[in-house]
């Protein structure tokens, strides 16, 4: 596990290439220049975020600069918007003014602390105030403690909070667009490609944000959200938080998720060539880092073979 302010996020990264960008396209109006920009800008909504706030820095500089500013030559035709672009030594100087400040945001920001397991890897964090933080495989987050709340801006993987009790400062969890706020709680926050759940093992949180509206979650309770869509389910936890002691408890559960569940530990992962895959169950406690064990025993319990080949495990029919 890693404990470092100055690794950087990716809106990080999208501000400072933001300045970057906002800076060029303040002194260069060349259409190949513009054509890299727009790829730039559409690859990512970080992107159209962080230059969209180095616009609207500009905008503030732009008072302090007007009396200075040297016209743009007629040649060049003005734009606004993502392209605004401009000319003179002016112009260049607020543009680097740009660059300085939003580096500064990035180096100057307050105090943090970043924590990240690698694949397989778990480890727990006790923070200043006594907070708990029992973290998964690969998983990331950023912890950022003020004078009026404590936040977490959770990135993705899993991670079981045992909240250190504040009324005077809420702990906050940020995922995606939700905010999970309690008092003095435990629950499990994991998010991943499929999408991220909220799990209350005991105490109360509130989750808020996009089609959550407002819910706040009673013990046993898990909120599951994607795409503005949220539904509620009732887990059971030892098996939900059996990875705390490295294992892994299947109840006839499908292959395909057993098989996802197992590959999360792992950089070797198991691939399932199986027409008959989602009929097959699982069931029983597995160790997280043992997935070649994994596959032969689904192989022997199904008649299929496990075959390692370069960088993953197949599992397929017998021949």
């Amino acid at each position: 596990m890693s404990g470092s302010s100055d690794q950087p996020t990716r809106e990080d990264v999208a501000a400072m290439e933001a300045a970057s960008w906002f800076a060029g396209n303040r002194t260069s109006a060349s259409a190949e220049t513009a054509e890299d920009f727009d790829s730039w800008l559409s690859a990512d909504s970080a992107n159209q975020a962080a230059y969209a706030a180095a616009e609207a820095i500009w905008s503030d500089l732009d008072t302090v600069l007007a009396p200075y500013r040297e016209p743009a030559p007629a040649s060049v035709p003005p734009r606004s918007g993502f392209l605004a672009k401009g000319a003179g030594r002016w112009a260049a100087l607020g543009a680097a003014c740009i660059a300085i400040l939003l580096a500064t945001v990035f180096f100057l920001r307050p105090g943090g602390e970043m924590f990240s397991t690698a694949v397989g890897a778990q480890q727990v964090a006790v923070l200043d105030d006594g907070t708990r933080v029992s973290l998964n495989t690969a998983t990331r987050l950023k912890v950022s403690y003020g004078d009026q709340r404590r936040v977490v801006r959770f990135d993705h993987g899993e991670a079981l909070f045992d909240v250190a009790r504040d009324p005077a400062r809420p702990f906050v969890v940020a995922v995606d667009d939700y905010r999970v706020t309690a008092l003095g709680t435990s629950f499990v926050v994991r998010r991943d490609a499929k999408g991220a759940w909220v799990t209350l093992i005991e105490g109360s949180v509130r989750v808020t944000g996009a089609g959550a509206g407002e819910t706040v979650l009673k013990p046993g309770e898990r909120l599951m959200f994607a795409d503005d869509a949220t539904r509620i389910d009732r887990p059971e936890l030892n098996r939900l938080t059996a990875w705390r002691h490295g294992e892994l408890v299947f109840d006839r559960t499908p292959l395909p998720e057993a098989v996802y569940e197992i590959n999360r530990y792992t950089d070797t992962p198991i691939v399932v060539n199986d027409p008959q895959a989602r009929s097959r169950h699982v069931t029983g406690s597995f160790r997280v880092h043992r997935s070649e064990e994994f596959a032969k025993s689904i192989a022997a319990l199904y008649g299929l073979k496990a075959e390692r080949r370069e960088d993953s495990i197949v599992l397929e029919p017998a021949r």
